[in-house]
């Protein structure tokens, strides 16, 4: 706290120009490591203290918000809908990268136990069904 005050301080003895207040040159970057900024942005824009306290949008102000956004989704795509992006965020889900995968002991009939999560890659991978696999080993969910 004592070093903005020091550095709003300088900031009001110098007369900056607006150049140097913009970007990696605004006095919150130049003094002050990221840990310090997040720090003093969360105690010192919050409630009152923001900007925006108090305010409110008019409709007027909302319509032509809705008008810039449509106009640029016309003319821009989002990055998600390309299609090797898709199959990029495909593939990040499956097996066991799913979120939702259940994990699964096997027991095989050797005495062998494995521990997967995502039976359905694991199946694909070894090259049989979840039928078979079950029919062949002793298979069971694990509830965490």
């Amino acid at each position: 706290m004592v070093m903005m005050k020091n550095m709003l301080l300088r900031e009001n003895n110098k007369k900056v120009s607006l150049k140097y207040r913009i970007g990696d040159n605004n006095y919150l970057y130049r003094c002050m490591t990221d840990d310090e900024r997040v720090e003093w942005i969360k105690n010192n824009r919050q409630g009152e203290n923001n900007p925006n306290y108090g305010k409110t949008h008019t409709d007027e102000m909302k319509e032509a918000q809705s008008l810039r956004m449509k106009e640029w989704h016309k003319n821009n795509k989002h990055p998600n809908t390309r299609p090797e992006v898709k199959e990029k965020l495909r593939r990040s889900k499956i097996g066991e990268n799913n979120p939702r995968a259940k994990k699964f002991r096997i027991e095989y009939t050797n005495g062998e136990v494995d521990i997967i999560k995502g039976i359905d890659k694991y199946c694909r991978d070894i090259g049989i069904t979840k039928y078979k696999l079950k029919k062949m080993c002793n298979v069971e969910e694990i509830y965490e």
